[in-house]
């Protein structure tokens, strides 16, 4: 996990994050968000996201999340 938090390995990732996010519309992506939001397992998560900057805090939650699993 060390690896993923190296700045230009985190830049990389959340490059292609961006970059595979403009192949879906905004309808999709608010279809998407509506589901996740009436599954009660996801509702922890909100408040651990910047609603400013989404893409880069999911790499984050998804990076520490990992970290808790042991992988590294």
């Amino acid at each position: 996990m060390a690896g993923c938090r190296e700045e230009s390995n985190f830049k990389w990732i959340l490059d292609q994050v961006n970059h595979n996010a403009a192949n879906w519309s905004w309808a999709e992506k608010l279809q998407i968000a509506a589901t996740a939001a009436l599954d009660t397992k996801n509702w922890k998560l909100a408040w651990l996201l910047n609603p400013l900057d989404l893409n880069r805090s999911l790499i984050e939650e998804a990076i520490r999340r990992a970290g808790l699993k042991g992988y590294e």
